[in-house]
């Protein structure tokens, strides 16, 4: 392998998070100041029988995901801290570089995620790089910083990250929403995102068949399509993702899931 193809898979692991960033985002973006707006496994088990409340779930989910002809492996927790936080895990990993994101928050009674603090690291072959973000919700400021900037943004009702507002929209989906739109801190900018259930499927995966929910991004740029498969009677878990964008094609699939330490599998789920 060459040394230039290694150089490049951080930027490839890089593409992997955007895609799963501006799979759920508008094109357009606004800054900050314009915004005015508002463990231990156990049995394996069907995924019939596990309860779908009004809840975000404890998970642990493997994906196995080709970006740019490149493999690489995805994985996502989430785990319950206390009552009312969560903290969630984002790592995608590609020979030897590595990109890991965290995000802490707590869930309102009305099921609004309330992002406490966001941080970004990617590392591999000195491309290494680190975000971090600490919300003071009473307030309303963030304090954001990375490499070149340490910066105070205004934030507005309802904000989220950039990990958090796939949770919102697991959420949203379980309590039957079909059109949703979201406002999300990315650096020191806060973007629109918006999208909307178009239909369903049964999907054949490593867990078995599981019948989806089919999302697709709402965009103005029509040169790229994203389509999102989230599983209905596993708490609306992401299952697959697929983007064309000019031709090229990006995906990433379940191939394992735990919830609340259980192995999930079974013949129809």
């Amino acid at each position: 392998m060459t040394m230039m193809y290694l150089r490049v898979i951080p930027k490839i692991l890089l593409g992997l998070a955007l895609l799963l960033i501006t799979s759920l985002s508008t094109a357009k973006a606004v800054t900050a100041a314009q915004a005015t707006e508002p463990q231990t496994t156990s049995h394996t088990t069907n995924a019939e029988k596990i309860p779908v409340a009004n809840r975000l779930m404890p998970y642990k989910a493997r994906y196995q995901a080709e970006f740019s002809n490149l493999p690489v492996e995805v994985t996502r927790e989430l785990k319950k801290t206390s009552d009312k936080n969560y903290r969630l895990l984002f790592q995608a990993e590609a020979l030897i570089s590595t990109i890991e994101e965290g995000s802490d928050f707590q869930l309102s009674e009305n099921q609004q995620i309330i992002p406490l603090t966001y941080k970004y690291s990617r590392a591999g072959l000195g491309d290494n790089k680190d975000q971090s973000i600490d919300y003071d919700q009473q307030k309303s400021k963030a304090h954001y910083v990375d490499h070149k900037r340490n910066v105070t943004v205004d934030l507005v009702p309802g904000i989220l990250d950039k990990s958090t507002v796939y949770l919102q929209l697991q959420q949203d989906l379980i309590n039957g929403k079909q059109k949703m739109s979201y406002r999300v801190l990315d650096r020191a900018r806060i973007q629109d995102f918006a999208y909307e259930v178009t239909g369903s499927e049964s999907l054949k995966t490593p867990l078995g068949n599981i019948d989806t929910v089919m999302v697709k991004r709402v965009r103005d740029d029509d040169t790229r399509t994203t389509v999102i498969w989230f599983a209905k009677n596993l708490g609306f878990i992401m299952v697959k993702l697929l983007q064309t964008d000019e031709g090229t094609t990006h995906t990433m699939s379940i191939a394992e899931l735990e919830i609340d330490g259980k192995n999930i599998s079974g013949d129809k789920i």
